[in-house]
């Protein structure tokens, strides 16, 4: 999604817009929708612009413990600064970017496609009681009880149990 320096200039206060994920270009990422959806504020100050909202996201995922496929829509805040001041570049700061007078759009894309990925979590469960798959028979044990033995098969570190 570009937005040109014309609209920045503007003030954007609350400004629906939606995005393509194909344009995200995120193919390790599935989601529940073709489309994102979210709200864009811009604020003119004296050396850019002050850009916040949010971007609603619906994931599809798979849980890590049972394998099951659910959704999961998250709502991603974003607020960031464009600016041709170097003088607020001097950290490499991810909160604020640089955005040359000579340039004339700028392509919000890559802050979201970074923003999406950075909210997956590494481990991802269904629902926090999640019980999982029964590690004998493989039964998923949210939908159903297994009938296995509940006690292990012998081992070579069962002498240590005996200390």
């Amino acid at each position: 999604m570009k937005i040109y320096r014309t609209e920045l200039l503007t003030d954007i206060d609350r400004k629906l817009f939606e995005i393509d994920v194909d344009q995200l270009g995120l193919d390790n990422v599935e989601f529940t929708s073709k489309t994102l959806s979210g709200l864009l504020t811009v604020d003119n100050m004296s050396n850019g612009f002050h850009i916040k909202g949010n971007l609603e996201v619906p994931y599809k995922l798979v849980c890590d413990r049972c394998l099951t496929d659910f959704s999961d829509l998250k709502t991603i805040n974003f607020d960031f600064i464009l600016t041709d001041d170097d003088q607020l570049n001097y950290d490499d700061s991810d909160d604020v970017i640089h955005f040359p007078i000579g340039e004339e759009e700028f392509d919000l894309n890559p802050l979201f496609q970074e923003l999406i990925q950075l909210e997956l979590q590494m481990k991802i469960i269904c629902k926090t009681d999640c019980k999982g798959l029964c590690s004998n028979c493989g039964t998923n044990l949210n939908t159903h009880e297994c009938d296995c033995n509940k006690e292990q098969a012998s081992s070579a570190w069962d002498v240590l149990k005996k200390l």
